[in-house]
């Protein structure tokens, strides 16, 4: 049994509680998590406090929310992945603008990796989010969707999990930074297929370069103030 959190629990509390009710509900990937409203009154705290949880699950790459159609299992979290939990209350600490660093770091490094690391499977995946960010570019939601799984693809292909997990972390505080603002999404999705031909020519340089090149353009684009949006109940 699931005990309810306390309204004014922690961000990590809720995040661990929610993946217990996966665990012990023996779901599966690609099975649907019970409504919002179940999950909400099984653990004790408004609805809003739930998304905020739910949300972090969506960064960490354990669920996705599917429009009109609920929140479904991604991937089973193995034990010891929730230890990084700790650290969100140091990452939501920081200013906004410390995030934008922090953040900028760790991709940056991510991507110089991956142009090391990568496989041909990985190297594969990643220009298929590319693929699929053209085919949406009409489509705000999906296509940041696919934005979300191309850096997802590029932390995978470092195989650093390490710095992949701090990344997630601070993609999980910082929320929607990459889905608000962006205007000019042809722009952005050029600049993500930069990133993504330099990994494939095994380029550390060219993709630190692509990489950095796409964060100061999501940095500099217009509603600055919107993009960074952070957890709170």
């Amino acid at each position: 049994m699931v005990r309810p959190c306390s309204k004014t629990a922690p961000v990590e509390e809720i995040v661990t509680r929610l993946v217990n009710i996966i665990r012990l509900g023996d779901l599966r990937p690609g099975d649907r998590l019970p409504a919002e409203r179940e999950l909400s009154s099984r653990l004790g705290v408004p609805r809003s406090v739930l998304r905020n949880g739910l949300r972090i699950l969506v960064a960490l790459g354990m669920v996705e929310s599917r429009q009109g159609a609920g929140t479904y299992v991604a991937s089973l979290p193995p034990p010891l992945e929730m230890e990084p939990l700790k650290l969100l209350p140091a990452f939501a600490a920081l200013k906004p603008e410390e995030l934008s660093v922090l953040v900028r770091l760790l991709d940056v490094g991510l991507a110089g990796l991956a142009a090391v690391n990568h496989t041909a499977d990985e190297v594969a995946m990643i220009a298929e989010e590319v693929t699929e960010m053209y085919a949406f570019i009409d489509v705000r939601e999906q296509f940041f969707m696919h934005d979300h799984r191309f850096h997802r693809a590029v932390a995978d292909a470092a195989h650093n999990s390490s710095l992949a997990t701090l990344a997630d972390m601070a993609t999980a505080v910082i929320g929607k930074r990459h889905c608000e603002g962006v205007n000019d999404l042809r722009r952005s999705v050029e600049l993500h297929r930069s990133i993504c031909r330099a990994i494939c020519a095994c380029g550390p340089d060219e993709a630190r370069e692509a990489m950095t090149e796409l964060l100061l353009f999501v940095e500099e684009s217009p509603d600055d103030e919107e993009k960074l949006v952070l957890f709170s109940n």
